[in-house]
């Protein structure tokens, strides 16, 4: 299973870094590449997701280990761009410590999760204090390592409770992020200054930045009947940030519906 698991991980992260350079001009590898983070949090959720409402969360608890565990020197390397802080130290301490949570005793268990609900909340914390967008990013991509390890442990803990109040916790620290984290986008129209004849389309681009200076761009018609949408040019955009970690977990936590 761990192997498997850990192949997979690769395998996907793989296709995320693959699929981000067709997206839009190839940026030169960065020393932490976010298509592995992506692709552990993508495990994470999915096999929360899954397995959070059996009473046997014992592959749950392993495949979000593997899914960490297999990305884990580039999320910790993550972590430590945020500095120092509690959330900082917290987050880090997390993702060392959960591959340890099957052999714990059910005390150890309750402490850690109890560890890993006031991380969540230290980092949430960190996400409304922070002033710009890379301190933004960073402590997006500390979230959502710790988030997944937060509801596993509190699941094996049986706080239903606080799983709960997690899952409301995180989808609104998601939606924090996505809105900080928000490119900004253009619209262009395409040819001539002349105006389109009454009812037919007129061709535009569309153009977003990210904080980072990734591009994203879309062609596209619209008319009185088919306004603009930005959402690709948004997520070529934002290919490199964790923008792509808040959705993944919005679309796990689904309390409202995903923006766009």
């Amino acid at each position: 299973m761990k192997k498997t698991t850990k192949g997979s991980i690769a395998l996907l992260a793989s296709t995320v870094t693959s699929c981000v350079a067709v997206l839009g001009n190839a940026q030169p590898a960065a020393a932490v590449e976010p298509g592995q983070a992506l692709a552990a949090a993508q495990f994470a959720y999915d096999s929360w997701k899954k397995h959070k409402g059996l009473d046997d969360i014992s592959v749950a608890t392993r495949e979000i280990i593997d899914a960490i565990e297999g990305s884990q020197e580039n999320i910790i390397e993550r972590i430590e761009a945020m500095g120092t802080s509690e959330a900082r130290t917290c987050a880090r301490s997390a993702v060392l410590q959960v591959s340890s949570l099957p052999q714990m005793l059910p005390e150890s268990v309750e402490a850690f999760a109890a560890f890993t609900t006031t991380c969540v909340a230290r980092i949430r914390t960190a996400l409304d204090d922070a002033t710009n967008k890379r301190v933004t990013d960073q402590v997006g991509y500390a979230l959502h390592a710790v988030a997944p390890i937060a509801l596993i442990a509190n699941r094996k803990a049986n706080f239903t409770t606080v799983v709960n109040d997690l899952q409301t916790e995180i989808d609104s620290s998601s939606r924090v992020l996505l809105a900080k984290l928000k490119p900004a986008c253009s619209v262009n129209e395409v040819g001539d200054d002349r105006p389109p004849a009454p009812g037919a389309s007129q061709e535009v681009i569309v153009r977003c930045v990210a904080y980072n200076g990734d591009i994203g761009t879309s062609n596209q018609f619209i008319s009185a009947t088919k306004p603009v949408s930005f959402t690709k040019a948004k997520l070529e955009a934002q290919r490199n940030t964790s923008d792509l970690l808040a959705r993944e977990a919005l679309r796990v936590g689904v309390l409202t519906p995903l923006p766009s």
